[in-house]
């Protein structure tokens, strides 16, 4: 009788595809949610900092510039509505 060797890809071992999928690697991610402090906290601490300061902090947050920017947009957003509000505070304080 003959033996036969295996060939490359012969194996008994289960493809990736019976093995099912790996267990590390979450089938649907999950969006990362950021609080309003830190929303507020992290543009003050971004425009701080040097160019090259700016790129390190961004790989060690995991974030990108255009994030930041948009953060940007409701904090000065934010800042216009309080001020008006505050303007008809003083405005109706004034009158009574």
């Amino acid at each position: 009788m003959i033996a036969t060797v295996p060939m490359a890809g012969e194996f008994d071992t289960p493809t990736r595809a019976e093995a099912g999928p790996e267990p590390e690697v979450p089938e649907k991610a999950e969006q990362r949610r950021f609080s309003a402090a830190y929303k507020l906290k992290f543009p003050a601490e971004y425009e701080g900092l040097d160019r090259p300061g700016k790129g390190a902090l961004l790989r060690r947050e995991g974030l990108y510039s255009s994030l930041i920017n948009e953060w940007r947009k409701q904090r000065d957003h934010l800042m216009g509505s309080l001020e008006v509000a505050l303007q008809a505070l003083l405005l109706l304080a004034q009158l009574c």
